[in-house]
């Protein structure tokens, strides 16, 4: 099992993308648009998509998908060239 990352690195305008299978060049990535908590004080994400589509999901399930790299970060110099 690998080791979460902690949550507290997320910010708006952090870039992710999903990997593609084998050596295809990664999925469009989307942009964390805000940060927000939901009744029950969790860490909740809203992505934006490049055709404008959120995407909501808690802090806790990107970590697990990162740490699984099902979603990687993308660094900022790469996040300005996509």
């Amino acid at each position: 099992m690998r080791a979460i990352s902690p949550i507290s690195a997320l910010a708006p305008g952090q870039r992710f993308a999903q990997p593609g299978p084998g050596d295809r060049s990664p999925s469009q990535p989307v942009t964390v648009d805000r940060l927000e908590r939901d009744p029950f004080g969790a860490l909740v994400v809203v992505f934006r998509a490049a055709d404008g589509r959120d995407l909501t999901i808690y802090g806790s399930q990107v970590d697990e998908a990162v740490a699984e790299g099902a979603l990687t970060p993308l660094a900022p110099e790469l996040a300005r060239s996509a």
